[in-house]
């Protein structure tokens, strides 16, 4: 019974993931919840060090409440963190039980369900080709307010991290054509639907995939490479060139606006840079609300970079919190040289993602870091194995 609590869990990750994140991104919070429910029912757990490094984490960050800005705003938010980090430890902990026979079914349904996506999107993409966005198949369930251009943005940036995951299942089950295929497809509607976030994250994931096929050992230099970007972060936001950035017009409102978040939050982090200014308080940073351009704050709810969250937030023990954390998930990268660039394309797609997309704490966006972590935990090789 609990082995199947276990597989139906990540059944319902891996075909489901994708579809949700495609027709109601905000949906991967609720199935993470249900996800990690059949998991808990399985009583599984990933290794000790990985459940002892979640709870010092989440340790401290409760600990941050005490100078933390707004304190009834971080207990809600490190209530939810806690809830997330335990339902996805769990359904890590189911991944990793899975049998060969369970992990084939599960191929099968990551495939299906990211076939599900691409033929959304598909249709999605046909219908802006022949009405326009805003009366595209999405009308029917979005209001005429919505802001259609960039309505699929979280859509493509999970695909982008969800895509290696699927192929590598393709070509286990369906031999290195359907993979060729699923991949292919994937990045076409990707470059598609106009999110530099997922473009960004798709060239990372090549390149780390790319890395990691070619050169068995070369997760170590993918952790190192991680590590210094997390604990480097405010260093690199100081820099000059981010002050310029923030006053060229030119680059587009989501370079130039990101540019002065990053350089606003670099000023606030080097004012507390041992503990931070406390969970969530990315939210109430003084001088966050400022409006540097009309309708463009300094701070809006969050910095836009996971690093700079973690560091703005947590201070240096946050960051060396994510730091270790970014580092140990590349060196768990193993298996055959497909396996490894599967694995490691997650990886870096997803890195990329939190380093210029979206708030550390969003629910949605934990529960699909949780997902993809599972997803990738039940398709790499055995803890012992190659």
């Amino acid at each position: 019974m609990r082995a199947r609590a276990g597989f139906l869990a990540l059944a319902l990750a891996g075909g489901f993931a994708a579809p949700i994140a495609v027709v109601a991104p905000n949906g991967l919070a609720p199935l993470l919840i249900v996800c990690g429910a059949f998991a808990l029912f399985a009583r599984a757990w990933p290794g000790g060090r990985w459940v002892a490094g979640v709870a010092a984490f989440l340790a401290y960050a409760l600990l941050s409440l005490v100078w933390a800005i707004d304190r009834g705003e971080a207990l809600d938010g490190w209530l939810r963190i806690a809830g997330s980090a335990v339902l996805g430890l769990a359904l890590v902990g189911a991944a990793r039980d899975l049998d060969d026979a369970a992990r084939a079914r599960l191929e099968t349904w990551l495939i299906g369900g990211t076939l599900a996506a691409l033929v959304l999107l598909g249709a999605q993409l046909a219908s802006e080709r022949i009405w326009t966005r805003e009366t595209s198949f999405a009308a029917a369930w979005h209001g005429p307010e919505t802001n259609f251009w960039a309505l699929f943005n979280r859509s493509v940036a999970v695909l982008a991290a969800l895509l290696p995951l699927a192929a590598l299942a393709a070509w286990r089950r369906r031999g290195a054509g359907a993979a060729a295929v699923l991949f292919a497809a994937g990045l076409y509607l990707i470059f598609n639907f106009n999110s530099r976030g997922a473009e960004l994250a798709i060239l990372a994931g090549l390149a780390g995939g790319g890395f990691a096929a070619l050169w068995a050992r070369g997760r170590t230099v993918l952790a190192a490479g991680f590590a210094a970007l997390v604990l480097a972060a405010p260093l690199i936001a100081a820099l000059p060139v981010f002050d310029e950035w923030a006053q060229d017009r030119a680059l587009g409102s989501s370079v130039f606006h990101r540019a002065a978040i990053w350089s606003f939050a670099a000023d606030r982090i080097a004012e507390h840079p041992l503990l931070g200014w406390g969970l969530h308080a990315a939210r109430a940073i003084p001088g966050a609300k400022h409006q540097f351009v009309p309708g463009a704050e300094l701070m809006p709810l969050h910095p836009h970079n996971f690093a700079l969250q973690l560091w703005l937030e947590l201070g240096l023990i946050g960051a060396l919190a994510g730091a270790a954390a970014s580092a140990g998930l590349a060196r768990a990268i193993a298996g055959d040289a497909i396996t490894r660039a599967a694995l490691a394309a997650c990886l870096c797609a997803a890195f990329a993602v939190a380093s210029v997309g979206y708030g550390l704490w969003q629910g949605w966006w934990m529960g699909a870091l949780w997902l993809f972590a599972a997803l990738a935990a039940a398709l790499a090789p055995k803890p012992g194995g190659c």
